[in-house]
């Protein structure tokens, strides 16, 4: 179907773009092994409080995994599986490790 973008709203993508998703793991940088300092610690302080709640509340893995689908968050992602493909704990997730 050509023309399509003249009938809609559409907004190509801004410069700079994403890099392209690979399979590759990430690069890393010397500052990941840099020691926080004080008032950093301060939000990390704050993110620990806030995960301590959530574990309080059972929020786990597959809470979130759950509201992910349910919320239809996953049709937004490219994928090379839909959604209702990830049948199992044990089917392969690349960002995501349940345990």
């Amino acid at each position: 179907m050509s023309g399509w973008k003249d009938l809609l709203f559409y907004i190509d993508n801004h410069k700079p773009a994403l890099p392209e998703r690979t399979n590759e793991g990430p690069k890393i940088v010397p500052e990941w092994e840099e020691r926080p300092v004080k008032g950093d610690m301060d939000q990390v302080h704050d993110l620990i409080k806030v995960i301590k709640a959530l574990k309080e509340m059972n929020v786990t893995g597959a809470s979130i995994m759950y509201s992910w689908i349910a919320r239809r968050i996953q049709p937004l992602q490219k994928r090379d599986r839909l959604g209702f493909e990830y049948l199992d704990l044990k089917t392969h997730i690349d960002w995501l490790q349940i345990g």
